[in-house]
C-alpha cells in the first residue's frame, strides 16, 4: 500500500509541475518575458514597379497652311504669301497659286527648310513632259532641283503633254522604282501603300502621279527624305521586300 501511494504522490506532482510551467510560459513574469500577442510582426516586404512613361513625338514640321508662310517672304520674281493659296500638299512641298489667276497654268511650290516654308519660283502645270535626263539618283540623296521641279510637276499636272509618250518604260528588276517604271515590282509597291492609306487607286503597275504622290507623302509620314523614290529604305519602311 505504501508503494503505490508513493507511486500517486509522485505523479501528482509531476502533473502540478508541468502546469505551472506552461503557464509561466504564456504570461508575463518577474524576468521580464514577453507575451505571444506582443511580439512585433515583421510585415513582408512589398515591391513597387514603375510603369514607364511614353511621350509622344510632337511634329514641329510647319502646317501646309498659307497662315505658316512667313507674309514678308518674297520670291525671286516679286510674289509675297499674300499673293498665293493652296492648292494641295505633297510630301514637303505646299502647292500654292494666285486666287486672282482663275484658269492660268502656272503655281508657286514652297518646299520645308529649316523648318519655315521657302518660296520657289512658279513652274508651268497645264501639262508635264519628262526631260531625256529624268533618271534614277540613290534614294534620299540631294537630287537636283531641276529633278525634284519635274517630279512635282508631273504630281501636280497628272497628265502629259504628249499623251503617246509618257516616258513609261518597264521597271528595273534589281533597282530602285520611280516615276515611268512599269510592271509587277510597281503593283506590289501600289498594294502597300493602298495598305497604308497613302493610294486610293488601283495597283495597275504604272508608276504615275498618283504613285508618286503616295510615296512621297508616305515618305513625308516617316520623316525620311522626300524625293518621290521608291528605293530599299521606302520598300523597307512599307514592310514589302526589295527588289
Amino acid at each position: 500500500m505504501n508503494l503505490k501511494f508513493l507511486r500517486r504522490f509522485n505523479a501528482g506532482v509531476l502533473a502540478v509541475g508541468l502546469l505551472v510551467g506552461c503557464g509561466g510560459a504564456a504570461s508575463t513574469g518577474d524576468m521580464g518575458s514577453t507575451t505571444i500577442s506582443e511580439v512585433p510582426i515583421t510585415e513582408a516586404a512589398t515591391t513597387s514597379v514603375e510603369i514607364p512613361t511614353t511621350t509622344a513625338v510632337v511634329d514641329a514640321r510647319p502646317a501646309c497652311l498659307m497662315s505658316a508662310v512667313d507674309p514678308n517672304q518674297v520670291n525671286p520674281i516679286g510674289q509675297t504669301a499674300e499673293d498665293l493659296q493652296v492648292i494641295e500638299c505633297i510630301g514637303d512641298w505646299m502647292i500654292t497659286q494666285n486666287p486672282d489667276c482663275g484658269e492660268c497654268e502656272g503655281m508657286t511650290p514652297l518646299h520645308i527648310e529649316d523648318n519655315v516654308w521657302k518660296m520657289y519660283d512658279p513652274m508651268y502645270i497645264y501639262c508635264y513632259s519628262v526631260p531625256d535626263d529624268y533618271g534614277p539618283d540613290p534614294e534620299g540623296a540631294t537630287i537636283a532641283e531641276s529633278f525634284i521641279m519635274t517630279t512635282i510637276q508631273i504630281a501636280v499636272s497628272g497628265y502629259a503633254c504628249d499623251e503617246t509618250n509618257k516616258g513609261y518604260h518597264p521597271e528595273s528588276a534589281a533597282d530602285q522604282l520611280l516615276y515611268g517604271d512599269i510592271g509587277p515590282r510597281v503593283s506590289a509597291l501600289q498594294e502597300a501603300l493602298t495598305a497604308a492609306g497613302f493610294l486610293e487607286d488601283s495597283a495597275d503597275g504604272e508608276y504615275g502621279p498618283a504613285t508618286i504622290k503616295a510615296v512621297m507623302n508616305f515618305q513625308y509620314s516617316q520623316n525620311v527624305p522626300v524625293d518621290g523614290i521608291a528605293g530599299p529604305n521606302t520598300h523597307e519602311l512599307l514592310g514589302i521586300t526589295y527588289p
